[in-house]
């Protein structure tokens, strides 16, 4: 399918886009570039006025007109950016680069999976973990002898530095998609976003219904073993710095048995009445 001839059986509702991803690889699909706009004109004239005679009649006579012509122009532009995503995506459908099952694809493919999806915006708790931590302390007081009570006294002031170390922490928009036996995990950014993800989480909760497609690249596949291609030789300050990766990835990240997406493009299928 051409570049100006976007798919019409069916609608996308997206909710993410790349747009930097997608105007990269429409940059190399296409010739023309990346299409920004479209433009069509249509342009017409009338003319108006009388006839005349003139000379001697019968002996050389000559005819005209006299009057005015008139032109009209119209000209239309259309933005033509949403039009990418559909371009894109069919450019590399047709060319056989998009990979529909995970277990096939290698590091670096494009796939394009389909199942549920859960938006996990840790945004959203990144300046309340204090008051997390103090409803977390009471709730337990209550059940607490007093020898436990105080012994969790010491705690707290370890409690606050962890506070302190966990509200510093990045907090990234992280979202799984799960069903058809594999599970994905994968960081978004939020600017990419064009459903805020708060009204998912407002109206939706934990579970968003409905069948979900993301078009992205392979970049972790489950329980993957880089051991014998990591580094040697690291300093204290590097090591201490990887140990917290390994503990941001176990606590905040992908978990082992998923699957490691980039997204491109996040969107349902919206079928004619």
């Amino acid at each position: 399918m051409g570049q100006n001839s976007p798919s019409t059986e069916f609608l996308f509702d997206f909710v993410y886009l790349d747009r930097d991803k997608l105007s990269s690889y429409s940059a190399q699909l296409f010739a023309d570039g990346v299409l920004t706009g479209t433009k069509s004109s249509h342009q017409s004239s009338e003319h108006s006025g009388s006839k005349f005679d003139a000379g001697i009649k019968g002996l050389l006579s000559a005819g005209g007109s006299d009057g005015e012509s008139i032109a009209t122009s119209l000209e239309r532009h259309f933005d033509a950016s949403w039009t990418l995503p559909l371009n894109v995506i069919n450019a590399l459908d047709e060319r056989g680069m998009i990979h529909r099952e995970l277990s096939t694809a290698r590091f670096g493919n494009l796939v394009m999976v389909k199942g549920r999806i859960q938006f996990v915006d840790l945004r959203m708790v990144q300046g309340i973990w204090g008051p997390i931590m103090e409803l977390s302390v009471g709730s337990q007081k209550n059940a607490m002898t007093s020898a436990q009570r105080r012994k969790q006294s010491e705690g707290v002031k370890t409690s606050g530095a962890l506070v302190q170390i966990l509200s510093k922490l990045p907090h990234a928009l992280q979202m799984r998609m799960y069903g058809f036996g594999n599970q994905i995990w994968a960081s978004l950014k939020h600017e990419s976003m064009i459903v805020n993800p708060e009204d998912f989480a407002f109206k939706h909760g934990d579970r968003i219904p409905g069948e979900w497609v993301c078009l992205g690249l392979l970049d972790a596949v489950p329980d993957a073993d880089d051991d014998d291609i990591q580094p040697i030789g690291f300093g204290d300050i590097e090591e201490a710095m990887l140990n917290v990766l390994n503990v941001l990835k176990e606590q905040f990240g992908r978990r082992p048995s998923d699957y490691g997406v980039t997204p491109i493009a996040i969107f349902r299928k919206v079928d004619p009445a």
